[in-house]
């Protein structure tokens, strides 16, 4: 089964979300020489652990170097609690957008909306090296995640042929209307 994928369309009238981090946590950009806690991080939000070799491969992709993969630490203790990263790939369904990708956060620090945080942080820097529309992929379960990319502005995009009936679900589990999610059709208009 594909990934489910949801766009954000820049708006010049309604400004992208800024970043809203508590007190004792830092949002600040991260290097290949914290790859062993962002490691730690993946684990503790259910992705796989990663090697050097896969933190290259990210590298060559995110937007800006080192400056398009955030963190969200927390000051006290040092750990990285949340991740995101702005990248730029180029494929057969995705032309010239932005990608908001590898979002996390550890489930010991959730509902303090540090997901929100770093992704609207991410937001912020595609928007500045030129973005205007941006994609991400994400799975069905992970709907605490969906609910945030929803609340940022992103719309589900129908893809393919199954996904309105699988945004379908999700909408009830938010109780919200399918309508209300402003879906996006396959093919849409929109500036790279």
């Amino acid at each position: 089964m594909s990934q489910l994928r949801m766009i954000y369309l820049v708006n010049d009238s309604v400004p992208i979300p800024e970043p809203v981090v508590p007190e004792g946590f830092r949002l600040r950009n991260m290097g290949k020489e914290e790859l062993a806690p962002y490691s730690d991080l993946r684990v503790s939000a259910s992705f796989n652990q990663w090697q050097e070799s896969d933190y290259d491969d990210l590298a060559a992709r995110l937007v800006d170097g080192r400056n398009g993969h955030f963190v969200i630490e927390e000051i006290a203790t040092g750990n990285l609690v949340a991740a995101a990263d702005g990248e730029y790939l180029e494929t057969e369904l995705i032309h010239g957008m932005g990608t908001l990708g590898w979002v996390m956060s550890s489930p010991l620090y959730r509902g303090k909306k540090l997901g929100y945080s770093v992704c609207a942080a991410v937001m912020q820097h595609l928007a500045k090296h030129g973005f205007r529309t941006f994609q991400l992929s994400t799975d069905d379960h992970r709907v605490p995640a969906i609910k945030t990319y929803l609340n940022l502005g992103w719309r589900p995009w129908l893809y393919e042929a199954d996904m309105e009936s699988r945004w379908r679900v999700l909408a009830e589990i938010f109780g919200r209307s399918f309508e209300s999610l402003n879906a996006l059709p396959p093919h849409f208009d929109y500036i790279p």
